[in-house]
């Protein structure tokens, strides 16, 4: 409760210095919700059923200065209330701040901090955690210049800290990390607004709290942006990555480097169907660092599938699928002298629809299906399926 204070304080706050923007607009949206939840903390066995409420607003507003600079601004708080919990009060928060300045016709400067305190994800839930959250902070800066009318360059760096509700200090149960990123892009456009090609590098410092180890990954990629046509726009990436892990050896009471290597690759698509449907996909492979508490480091493959379409004026229709798989080797692992299974498999399946009763009030209804088949350890596989209907105020 003590960071939705202070977070609340800092929103307003930062509102109040934006009364000198030339132009500004702000959205308000409640919603309130009534759900239920047949697999509260995601076990393959004791599962706990409920019904909950939750109640959360959302502000998001977007101020123009004279001097160039531009203020997005976006709070989400929640407040859950869940009837068979062990812990019945959530209070949860999304909050997200970017500052744009234009520093020539041809250069400018990003500055983005986004603050979550949310549920684990989901692929990191099992007994022994089950109800815990997590505050996450990430800050980013960019700078990006266009050198000529075909040409650009972008540089950008930033900071991820992720602080978990009771974390272990144990090594091999710890999920308390610092991560550090450092990209750079060249690109260059092919025609005049069809066609771009670029080379990057990226480069990450994982590291785990209580001399757990960490990840250090180097990325070089290509990629090629098209504008098929104005309905359908693609982009691919492709490269390598050459990463150092750094491992635990208990038995031995010493710290392991191994070194591993992976292609690196992502795809993806935004498609207009017509005016009332609207496709996208995207697809990656990569060689990150892992949310595991028994690894440091992961394989992973993302799908992601989503439809938007109107079926009428007032009624909106949405769906996505993902599928993440994650492979896992034993230079990954956080504590060598240990033997876990080496495959993980993640489903999840998102349905809403929301209907316009007038300008201000919507009626929605939402259901989220999630499975996973884990070789890692005992208990690790689950179903869950939460389903709500709402209601939505907005002015």
């Amino acid at each position: 409760m003590k960071n939705i204070i202070c977070i609340f304080f800092g929103f307003f706050a930062l509102i109040t210095i934006a009364n000198g923007a030339s132009s500004k607009s702000f959205i308000y949206s409640n919603y309130l919700r009534f759900g239920h939840d047949d697999n509260l903390y995601q076990r393959s066995e004791n599962e706990v059923e409920t019904a909950y409420i939750s109640d959360l607003l959302n502000i998001s507003g977007n101020m123009k200065f004279s001097n160039g600079s531009e203020l997005l601004l976006y709070w989400q708080p929640e407040m859950r209330y869940r009837f068979e919990a062990d812990e019945k009060k959530l209070f949860l928060q999304d909050l997200y701040v970017n500052y744009t300045k234009m520093l020539s016709q041809s250069s400018e400067f990003q500055i983005t901090d986004r603050f979550r305190y949310s549920e684990l994800d989901e692929n990191q839930t099992n007994n022994e955690n089950s109800g815990k959250e997590y505050s996450e902070n990430t800050l980013k800066g960019s700078f990006r210049k266009k050198l000529n009318n075909r040409n650009g360059l972008n540089f950008s760096g930033g900071l991820v800290n992720r602080r978990n509700d009771r974390d272990s200090r144990a090594f091999d149960e710890t999920r308390d990390f610092d991560r550090y990123n450092l990209s750079a892009l060249i690109s260059r456009d092919l025609d005049s607004d069809k066609k771009t090609i670029s080379l990057g590098y990226n480069f990450s410092d994982h590291e785990m709290h209580n001399n757990a180890g960490g990840m250090n990954s180097k990325t070089l990629f290509l990629g090629y942006d098209r504008v098929f046509n104005p309905e359908f726009l693609g982009s691919i990436q492709f490269g390598y990555t050459d990463a150092q892990i750094e491992q635990r050896n208990v038995n031995a009471n010493n710290t392991v480097t191994s070194s591993s290597s992976s292609p690196f690759f992502e795809l993806g698509f935004n498609y207009v169907i017509s005016d009332r449907t609207r496709l996208s996909s995207s697809f990656s492979k990569s060689l990150r660092y892992s949310t595991s508490t028994y690894y440091n480091a992961e394989e992973r493959d993302d799908l992601l599938v989503a439809l938007n379409h109107d079926i009428t004026a007032k009624i909106n229709f949405n769906i996505s699928y993902s599928i993440v798989s994650s492979n896992y080797d034993n230079d990954f692992l956080r504590d060598v002298s240990q033997n876990y299974g080496n495959e993980d498999l993640l489903k999840i399946l998102n349905i809403r629809a929301d209907y316009q009763i007038n300008r201000n009030h919507f009626v929605e209804v939402g259901y989220q299906g999630r499975s996973r088949k884990s070789e890692i350890s005992d208990n690790s596989d689950y179903e869950k399926n939460r389903l709500y209907l709402g209601w939505k105020l907005e002015f």
